[in-house]
């Protein structure tokens, strides 16, 4: 999972905060793409129940493509 960036997935609205704790302004999420994993890989991490409860919910797991701002005087949360 770590190859197709999954195993380190968070979620979006924790992703931008941490984006704005740093400085990010004008963050816009151009671009959402669901993330489709074929059954037979989700089921080596779940099992038949949780895998059904997981596509109940209607949940997904997302690429996106995100814009934002960082001014070059960012003060202390400067990381660049």
């Amino acid at each position: 999972m770590y190859a197709g960036c999954v195993s380190g997935a968070i979620q979006l609205e924790d992703y931008l905060k941490i984006m704005a704790n740093v400085g990010f302004n004008n963050i816009d999420v151009q671009k959402k793409k669901l993330i489709e994993i074929p059954d037979d890989i989700l089921l080596k991490y779940l099992n038949p129940a949780e895998l059904a409860e997981f596509k109940a919910a209607k949940v997904g797991i997302f690429s996106i493509t995100v814009y934002a701002l960082k001014s070059k005087d960012c003060g202390t949360n400067c990381c660049c």
